[in-house]
């Protein structure tokens, strides 16, 4: 049996701003998901080179098949060639 949950969802929540010398794991983090942009968006793949060792585990939301292929790690890294294509006009 499938439940179905109230509508509307009310989700509730906090944000606060942080400065980054407070929490500068975070702006590791940033870095880490900005080199992968670029490398996605542009094609410069350098900032990806140099930092691809500290990438455990990059999963591919966007694939619409669903293979687990798409699930990059040490023995299969990320590459743009084996993705499909990277669509800018959203998924639906």
């Amino acid at each position: 049996m499938k439940l179905k949950r109230e509508l509307p969802l009310k989700i509730k929540y906090n944000c606060e701003i942080v400065l980054s010398k407070e929490t500068p794991e975070r702006s590791i983090v940033d870095y880490l998901l900005w080199a992968i942009q670029r490398y996605l968006l542009q094609g410069d793949k350098r900032f990806y080179n140099a930092l691809e060792a500290k990438y455990n585990l990059v999963i591919d939301l966007y694939d619409a098949t669903g293979e687990k292929s798409k699930y990059y790690d040490s023995n299969n890294r990320l590459n743009i060639e084996k993705m499909e294509e990277f669509r800018l006009d959203g998924y639906k």
